[in-house]
C-alpha cells in the first residue's frame, strides 16, 4: 500500500514539475529536445499522409523521408519537433515549432537514405523512414495556449543534430505537461475491437446436424453459375450446430469458389476454394489480391464435412457442408443479410478468376424473393432456370473501409476516403483518397479525374512498371497522342504511398492523392467523373480498353458515365457520315465516273446534288455541335476534333460559294482561260482536302462518342473498322476512277489546260456554262 502511495505522490510531483517548468519557459529561454520531426501537415490531417493507416502521433517512424521533404503541402506546411510518447495514450505529444524551415529541411535531405526522397543524400545506412533529430534553439514566441499546432512554442537560431547527441538538460515542451488526457488524434487498442452482439455459448453435447437428401432452394449467381443450398438451423436453438449444405456448379471447367464477406470486399473475406487438379475443397483466408496472398486456413479450421470436386461434360461441381459458427470466422446468420462472394477461374490451376461478384442472402426468407436474380419460366437451362443480374446494394462507409468498383472484367478499383480529424464526409477539408487498382494482366494502367467523362482535360495517375522507380506519377491529358499525355512538374507529383508493380501476372497501382489540389480537377466527396484505362504493354501509347464512371465517393454507388444529350450527338455523328461518308465520295465520283453515264449535264447535276445536300447536313451538325456546347457549358474549339470540325465548316463554305462564283467555261473549241484553269486545279484540290479531313474527322468522332457516351471498347472498334471498310472502298472506287479520267482526257495539254470538265453536246461541243455549270 505504502508502495501505491509513493507511486501516486511522484506521479503528482512530476506532473507539478512540468507544470512549474512550463510557466517558466519564455522568449529568449534556450531548448534542447530530441524527438521526430514532423510536417504540421500530416499532424493536422491526423494520420500520415503516405500511410492512412497509421495516425500522426502514434508512428511518427513510419513516416517518410518522401512525404516529409519531397510533397509541396506537406513541406509548406512548416515542421516541429515532437515531444516523448505518452505511456498512457499511446502518442507523442507536440514539442516546438521552427522559424527556419529551410534548415530542417537542408538536414533532413543529409539525414534520408538516398532514393527515398528526390533530394536526400544519406548513405544506405541512413533511414528510410522517419527522421529522429536533436534540435537546439532559442524561443522566439511562446505558443497561445491551445493544446494545437498554434500553442507549440516557435524556435530560432535552430541548429539540427544527429539523434545520437545527448542534450546536458533535456527542455519538455509545454503540451507534454498534461498527461493522461486522451487528444483528437489519440487512439486506443479498444478503437480496433469490433463490438459485436454477445452470443450464446454453444449448448454442450448438442448433436450433429445432416442435410438433407437434396437441395431444393437455389441462387442463379449468373448465366453459368447456380448455388444450390439448404440452411440447417442450430438445434436446439442457440447450440451453434447449424449447417449450410452447398452445391455450386458452373457451366466450366476451372477452379470454382464461393466466400463469405461482411462488407462485399475480396480482402478479408473468407472462401470455400475448390480445386480439381487436387480434388480439394477448403477454406482460404483472402489477403489480398495476388494468388500467394489466398492462403489456405491452418489444418485445425478445415472442418467442412461432406466435400467434393468434380467435372463431369464441361461443368465444374463443387459440394460441402459448413458449419454456421465457427470461432474466428465470420458467422453465416440465421436470420438477416449475409453476403457472398463467388469466383471462377479460367483453368484448374488457381490464378487470375474469369469470372466474379458478390450476392446477398436472408436464409429466414424465401428463396425466390431473396435472391438476386428473378426467373424466367419461358426458358430454361442446363443448370438451373436463366437469370437476368441485378445489381446488390451494400450499405459501405467508405471512410472506413475501402470500396470497389469492377470497371471491366479484367479491371478492378479500390479506394477509400481518409477524414483528417475535425472535419466531415461533407465538408471534407484537406481529405485525401487512398486507390488501389488492380488489373488482371500486365500492362500500364491509368485512373483519371475530369469534369464531364472526356479524356481531354482531365488529370490522371499512370503507372507504367519499370518506369520512374515504379512510382505512378500525375499527368495532364492535353490531347489523345502520346505527346500531349505528359507527366505534370515535380512540384506538382504530391501522391504519396505510390507504387505499381507486377505480382502473379496481376499489375497493381497503389497511391493516396489529396483530393483538392491547386490547378487540379477537384476530387468532391459526391459523384466525380472517374475514367480507367489500361494498355497492351508497358509502353504508354494506345489503350486496349477504357471507359468512364460515375463515382459517388460518399456511398460507394457507381455507374457507367453517360454524357448528355446522347439523341442530339447521335444525330450529329450520323448526319456527319452521311455528309461526308457517303455524299461528298458520291459527288467526287459523279464527276470522275461521267464517261460511264447518259452524254450531257446528268454527271453536273448529280455533283451538285450530292454537294448540296452534304453542305447542307454539314451546316446542321455544326449548329447542333455548336448548340450544345453551349448548353453543357464546355469550350467552344478547344480540342483536336472542334477545332477541325470550325475548319472544315469554313473550307465548305468556301468551297461552296467559290463554286456559285467560279470564271465560266470558254466557248466551243476554244483555249480555256488560265484564271478557269487556275479556279479548277484549287477546287479539286479543295475537295480532296476536305474529304482526307472528313474521313479522319468521323474516325476521332466515333472515339469521341464512346468515350463521352461510355460505349464499350470492342463494340467501339467494330464500328470504326466497319468505317474503315466503307471509306477504303470509297477510296479505291475514287482512285479508279481518277485514273480513268486521266486516260480518258489523254496527253492534250495548252498554254493553259484546254476543257476537261465540261459536259459534251450532242454534237460534241461543250455544253454553256450557264445552262450546265449551274452548282459545284
Amino acid at each position: 500500500m505504502k508502495l501505491e502511495y509513493s507511486a501516486i505522490i511522484l506521479s503528482f510531483l512530476c506532473c507539478a514539475l512540468g507544470k512549474i517548468g512550463v510557466s517558466a519557459l519564455d522568449v529568449g529561454d534556450g531548448v534542447c529536445i530530441t524527438g521526430y520531426i514532423m510536417d504540421n501537415f500530416c499532424i493536422e490531417l491526423g494520420y500520415m499522409l503516405d500511410n492512412p493507416s497509421l495516425r500522426t502521433l502514434e508512428n511518427p517512424e513510419a513516416h517518410s523521408f518522401h512525404c516529409l521533404l519531397d510533397v509541396s503541402v506537406c513541406r509548406d506546411s512548416g515542421y516541429q519537433v515532437l515531444g516523448e510518447k505518452n505511456s498512457t495514450t499511446g502518442m507523442h505529444c507536440l514539442g516546438f515549432r521552427f522559424d527556419d524551415n529551410d534548415a530542417v529541411a537542408a538536414a533532413g535531405q543529409a539525414a534520408g537514405q538516398e532514393g527515398f526522397c528526390s533530394t536526400c543524400t544519406g548513405d544506405s545506412s541512413k533511414p528510410e523512414y522517419g527522421y529522429r533529430a536533436t534540435v537546439k534553439g532559442t524561443v522566439k514566441e511562446l505558443g497561445d495556449g491551445t493544446d494545437g499546432i498554434s500553442g507549440t512554442p516557435i524556435l530560432e537560431n535552430i541548429e539540427m543534430l544527429g539523434a545520437d547527441v545527448e542534450c546536458d538538460v533535456p527542455t519538455i515542451p509545454p503540451l507534454c505537461s498534461a498527461t493522461g488526457a486522451r487528444q483528437t488524434n489519440d487512439v486506443l487498442e479498444s478503437d480496433f475491437i469490433p463490438v459485436t452482439a454477445e452470443t450464446e455459448e454453444p449448448f454442450f453435447g448438442a448433436p450433429e446436424l445432416s442435410c438433407p437428401e437434396t437441395l431444393d432452394d437455389f441462387v442463379s449467381i449468373d448465366e453459368d453459375s447456380v448455388l444450390y443450398f439448404a440452411l440447417v438451423p442450430s438445434n436446439p436453438p442457440g447450440s451453434g450446430n447449424g449447417i449450410l449444405c452447398g452445391r455450386l456448379e458452373v457451366k466450366s471447367e476451372s477452379w470454382i469458389s464461393l466466400g463469405f464477406s461482411i462488407n462485399a470486399m475480396m480482402v478479408g473475406s473468407e472462401v470455400i476454394i475448390g480445386l480439381p487438379d487436387d480434388d480439394t475443397v477448403l477454406k482460404y483466408s483472402l489477403g489480398g489480391y495476388s494468388t500467394e496472398s489466398v492462403t489456405a486456413m491452418d489444418d485445425i479450421k478445415q472442418t467442412l464435412q461432406d466435400t467434393s470436386i468434380v467435372q463431369e461434360s464441361g461443368k465444374t461441381t463443387m459440394a460441402f457442408t459448413k458449419l454456421l459458427e465457427e470461432d474466428g470466422e465470420i458467422p453465416i446468420l440465421e436470420q438477416g443479410r449475409n453476403i457472398f462472394l463467388y469466383a471462377r477461374g479460367s483453368s484448374n490451376s488457381l490464378a487470375y478468376h474469369a469470372a466474379r461478384g458478390s450476392f446477398e442472402q436472408d436464409f429466414s426468407k424465401d428463396s425466390s424473393t431473396t435472391s438476386l436474380f428473378e426467373t424466367d419460366e419461358n426458358e430454361s437451362d442446363e443448370l438451373s432456370p436463366s437469370s437476368s443480374v441485378s445489381e446488390p446494394t451494400i450499405d459501405v462507409d467508405c471512410t472506413k473501409d475501402f470500396c470497389e468498383s469492377q470497371l471491366d472484367d479484367n479491371l478492378l478499383q479500390r479506394y477509400k476516403v481518409n477524414l483528417p480529424d475535425g472535419t466531415d464526409l461533407e465538408t471534407c477539408n484537406q481529405c485525401t483518397i487512398t486507390m488501389e487498382v488492380i488489373y488482371d494482366g500486365e500492362a500500364w494502367v491509368s485512373i483519371a479525374f475530369g469534369k464531364d467523362g472526356n479524356m481531354i482535360g482531365s488529370d490522371a495517375v499512370i503507372g507504367i512498371p519499370n518506369l520512374f522507380g515504379n512510382v505512378p506519377q500525375k499527368y495532364v491529358m492535353e490531347g489523345k497522342t502520346d505527346s500531349l499525355v505528359q507527366p505534370m512538374p515535380e512540384a506538382k507529383q504530391t501522391l504519396t504511398d505510390a507504387s505499381v508493380s507486377v505480382i502473379d501476372g496481376q499489375t497493381i497501382m497503389k497511391f493516396t492523392k489529396i483530393m483538392e489540389e491547386e490547378g487540379e480537377v477537384h476530387i468532391k466527396p459526391g459523384d466525380n467523373h472517374f475514367l480507367w484505362a489500361y494498355g497492351y504493354g508497358f509502353n504508354l501509347g494506345l489503350h486496349a480498353a477504357r471507359g468512364s464512371i460515375v463515382q459517388n465517393l460518399s456511398t460507394g454507388a457507381s455507374e457507367v458515365s453517360v454524357g448528355p444529350n446522347k439523341a442530339a450527338w447521335l444525330a450529329h455523328s450520323i448526319m456527319g457520315f452521311i455528309a461526308w461518308g457517303v455524299f461528298v465520295p458520291f459527288s467526287v465520283k459523279a464527276s470522275l465516273f461521267r464517261g460511264l453515264l447518259r452524254k450531257g449535264p446528268m454527271w453536273f447535276h448529280l455533283h451538285r446534288v450530292f454537294n448540296t445536300v452534304s453542305y447542307a447536313l454539314t451546316v446542321v451538325l455544326f449548329a447542333i455541335a455548336v448548340a450544345y456546347y453551349n448548353k453543357e457549358g464546355a469550350s467552344h474549339f478547344d480540342g483536336p476534333h472542334q477545332k477541325m470540325g470550325l475548319a472544315m465548316m469554313i473550307m465548305a463554305s468556301v468551297q461552296v460559294f467559290g463554286g456559285l462564283l467560279r470564271p465560266h467555261a470558254p466557248e466551243a473549241r476554244k483555249q480555256k482561260k488560265c484564271v478557269r484553269s487556275a479556279w479548277e486545279i484549287g477546287h479539286r484540290a479543295m475537295g480532296i482536302l476536305l474529304l482526307a479531313c472528313g474521313f479522319w474527322q468521323m474516325i476521332d468522332g466515333i472515339e469521341l462518342y464512346g468515350q463521352k457516351f461510355s460505349v464499350k471498347n470492342e463494340n467501339e472498334k467494330k464500328i470504326i473498322i466497319a468505317y474503315c471498310v466503307w471509306i477504303g472502298l470509297m477510296s479505291v472506287l475514287i482512285v479508279i476512277g481518277g485514273l480513268s479520267s486521266k486516260l480518258r482526257k489523254g496527253n492534250a495539254s495548252t498554254s493553259c489546260p484546254v476543257e476537261a470538265d465540261g459536259a459534251i453536246g450532242k454534237e460534241g461541243a461543250p455544253m454553256d456554262d450557264k445552262k450546265v455549270d449551274g452548282g459545284v
